[in-house]
């Protein structure tokens, strides 16, 4: 606190918070140490972000309680997370995010969200190219729909995908032409 008071510092980072509770003697006195610190930290001006090591075993909901926002950190055999549970005074997007640790730095990459790419949507059928198929479907497969072509092996199933691939590729590529020629 003394130093607090001498530096008077626009930020504080206390790494971790969790210490405190092996020199208090309960967890009344741990929350009201804690919340102390916090105040006079805040009435210094300062920002203060710290850290805590919970477990199952161990839960911080007590330090949950007293911040303004908190990230969750998390890892498993195969990756690392990052989420917010609790920023107050602004929205936050929920659950589980990819985060991973590597020589430039922390990247993190937010779980896509549908709604968030919505566009207008009109149907349409994208053609084959082959007239009786194409007469089959009322026109072809529809655009934004999901398809599924099933069969043994060596039915075809991989032919009947390509053209309608090759069919929709040779489209634009007239579409793209005609606007060429319109320019």
């Amino acid at each position: 606190m003394d130093q607090v008071t001498k530096l008077k510092p626009d930020r504080i980072f206390v790494d971790s918070m969790t210490q405190f509770r092996y020199i208090t003697a309960d967890t009344f006195q741990f929350r009201k140490q804690v919340l102390a610190f916090i105040r006079f930290i805040l009435g210094q001006g300062a920002t203060v972000v710290f850290t805590s090591e919970c477990s199952p075993e161990e839960p911080d909901y007590d330090l949950q309680f007293m911040s303004d926002g908190v990230i969750n950190l998390g890892i498993t055999p195969t990756r690392r997370t990052v989420g917010i549970s609790k920023f107050r005074s602004s929205g936050f997007q929920a659950g589980n995010h990819s985060l991973r640790l590597g020589p430039k730095g922390m990247s993190v990459f937010p779980k896509l969200l549908p709604e968030a790419y919505k566009r207008n949507f009109q149907p349409e059928p994208l053609p084959s190219g082959i007239p009786a198929l194409d007469k089959m479907l009322r026109g072809g497969i529809e655009r934004g729909m999901v398809t599924l072509f099933r069969g043994p092996s060596g039915v075809g199933k991989t032919t009947i995908g390509l053209q309608f691939m090759k069919e929709a590729a040779s489209r634009m590529e007239r579409l793209s032409s005609l606007l060429l020629k319109k320019m």
